[in-house]
């Protein structure tokens, strides 16, 4: 059997949730115990010891209690506990039953109730910010409840805290009740990033910081609905969420998104409006909407004001108000919300992180990846999809896809560039008949290329440029069906690049005025450089075979390491079936080569031409002693991997 739950959610499109039978009755389980736990059956009593880890106040069926202190309750089966911490600099961390058979309702909750079940030592701790590094506060809006081991939190604002001495990923649950339907998550665990679906009523959430974290839900019943007529309105602030970030004359700015209820409406449809400011401003500088343009909004009913231009990584604080033809409310309690700091400046991918469950796999992610260093994307199109303006490190690692920049004007590094460290290669490898590598959105010359192997593109070419003006460095663009690189109506600019063992042209220029320096064109099946149209490459400093007209151009062989082929299965007529074969591009030297197989350096008896043979006016400050001060043509020079000389 399958029931079909429509779910309603803020900032997602509505969408049918299939559960089988076994998620429902889990479901129905949850919720039984929770009754249950109020009716069970009774039992002897007990004597119950109490300790107290960190300051606070705490009461035990009613008695105030000391740390070590014992207490007799013959009798009863079920005992109401309570802690309070002793003032704002501690908060609540938890109970917890350190031994006997009793049990606890809600451990993570400041007061719940115990089942006594004979003689239990229960333990309560306090905690303060430097002793508990790791928590989330979760409140509840509206009518629902929130399950979140061993915390369950009940609406219409029931708040809870979890705390932790390490890093942990929490399980979530959000239970609609009378009639509402879930909308979402939001707040700062959201706004930066920790839970994984924040448009899933049952998902998971990073617990690696202290966040705060609301389960929102719209409708159902809050006060009874009659009668009505003749009370007073009233409202309820209930949460903001970000909505985008944007720039204001170069300054980082953040929209949010604030949320009101009408608490009552007392009979009649209300008007609403906001108050707010930051934190940290005196109460004169509050900010006032204006009233809703017409009452339209009844009891159990929300509403929304988007508040622009809002500084990242900043509290804020607002109240809502209503009013109807009669009465207008007071103004609700205060909420706060703080924005998210600035999205990170650096993503990063990597296939086969510590946190992915599926290495080498993009089907199985890591479900808190958000392309920090600790949880990296694990595809380089996920982090382009992902990024603004931001430089992307690909870990080393053979990413099997196709990306398309999509006009986004993002650096795109192989690790090795950045990190001396770090010596294996990151390789696109593509699939699907597709270009490897795809620029056709106008990117510009802010888009960059950088230290990264592109090949497998079967019956495409490994990077294709249509209109736009993207610029390749230090790659190495090898083994591919078709043109290592096509361009067509594009200014590309082509640096310190190899393009070597591919099927037809090296470089193919169709109406493109193209700039190649530093760079090797070798060894691929057709002419080195194929142009057609009226506009020609401008080629200089590079080894290209057949020879090319320009400055400090050669025709010589560039004497690589190991070169990679293409590997005949046995049928010499059918080359769609070849494999390529992995090699070497670095540049003999008798001054000493990297080798990565071994990641050491080797001399060889013979030199490559194309060392200290690129522009003298290039960087050259990064290639290892001895150097003969000019940068080396070819994807590894000006790099730490450059040959010798």
């Amino acid at each position: 059997m399958q029931m079909r739950v429509l779910v309603a959610k803020a900032g997602c499109k509505t969408k049918e949730v299939n559960m089988r039978q076994g998620c429902l009755t889990r479901m129905l389980f949850a919720v039984s115990c929770l009754v249950l736990t109020c009716w069970g059956i009774a039992h002897a009593g007990g004597k119950v010891k109490l300790l107290v880890d960190g300051q606070g106040t705490v009461t035990v069926g009613g008695f105030k209690m000391q740390n070590g202190q014992t207490k007799d309750f013959p009798g009863s089966s079920t005992l109401m506990i309570s802690a309070t911490p002793k003032d704002s600099k501690w908060f609540f961390n938890g109970w917890s039953i350190i031994a006997g058979p009793s049990t606890l309702d809600n451990p993570g909750l400041p007061s719940t109730e115990m089942k006594l079940k004979g003689d239990t030592v229960v333990k309560v701790e306090f905690c303060t910010k430097e002793n508990a590094t790791y928590k989330i506060t979760i409140q509840v809006i509206g009518n629902g409840m929130v399950v979140a081991d061993p915390c369950t939190i009940s609406g219409p604002s029931g708040t809870g805290t979890l705390a932790y001495s390490t890093p942990k990923n929490l399980v979530i649950a959000a239970y609609p009740s009378g009639g509402a339907v879930f909308l979402g998550w939001t707040g700062s665990a959201v706004g930066n990033g920790k839970v994984n679906d924040p448009c899933s009523a049952v998902t998971t959430v990073r617990v690696d910081g202290d966040y705060y974290l609301y389960a929102n839900f719209k409708g159902g019943s809050i006060s009874p609905p009659e009668p009505k007529v003749g009370k007073t309105p009233s409202a309820v602030a209930m949460y903001a969420a970000p909505v985008g970030w944007y720039k204001v004359n170069g300054l980082d700015k953040i929209a949010a998104t604030l949320w009101g209820m009408v608490q009552e409406d007392g009979g009649k449809p209300c008007d609403w409006r906001f108050k707010y400011k930051r934190q940290a401003d005196p109460d004169w500088a509050w900010t006032f909407s204006g009233w809703s343009s017409s009452p339209q909004r009844w009891t159990g009913q929300d509403f929304s004001l988007v508040l622009p231009d809002l500084r990242p990584n900043t509290t804020y604080v607002f109240a809502v108000q209503v009013k109807n033809s009669d009465a207008q409310s007071q103004w609700s309690e205060i909420k706060s919300f703080t924005t998210p700091a600035v999205p990170p400046v650096v993503l990063y991918v990597d296939d086969d992180a510590a946190s992915d469950p599926g290495p080498g796999d993009p089907k199985q992610s890591d479900p808190m990846e958000d392309g920090s260093v600790e949880h990296p994307f694990d595809s380089i199109q996920e982090a382009i999809n992902a990024a603004s303006g931001t430089t992307i490190i690909v870990c080393p690692g053979i990413y099997t896809e196709t990306i398309d920049l999509k006009g986004k004007n993002v650096t795109i590094k192989a690790q090795w560039l950045e990190d001396k460290k770090v010596t294996k290669p990151s390789i696109i490898e593509g699939v699907d008949g597709a270009p490897v590598v795809t620029f056709a959105s106008g990117e510009s010359a802010e888009c960059v290329l950088a230290g990264l192997t592109i090949t497998g593109g079967r019956e495409a070419p490994g990077v294709w440029i249509n209109g736009a003006s993207p610029t390749l460095k230090n790659c190495l663009i090898v083994g591919n069906g078709y043109n290592g690189i096509l361009c067509q109506d594009s200014a590309a600019a082509i640096l310190n690049c190899t393009i070597a063992g591919n099927r037809a042209a090296g470089l193919a220029c169709v109406d493109s005025a193209v700039m190649v320096l530093n760079s090797i064109i070798w060894g691929n099946a057709s002419q080195a450089v194929d142009v057609s149209g009226t506009l020609a490459p401008v080629i200089t400093y590079s080894d290209i075979q057949g020879g090319w007209s320009g400055d400090g151009n050669i025709d010589l062989d560039p004497r690589f390491a190991d070169p990679g082929y293409w590997l005949d299965l046995g049928t010499p007529m059918d080359q769609s079936d070849d494999i390529w074969v992995y090699g070497d591009y670095h540049l003999r030297s008798s001054g000493g080569r990297f080798w990565p197989i071994l990641e050491t350096w080797m001399q060889d008896k013979v030199d490559s031409p194309c060392i200290d043979a690129g522009s003298p006016a290039s960087d050259a400050s990064k290639e290892p002693a001895p150097s003969g001060g000019v940068v080396n043509m070819g994807a590894y020079g000006g790099t730490s991997q450059a040959s010798k000389s």
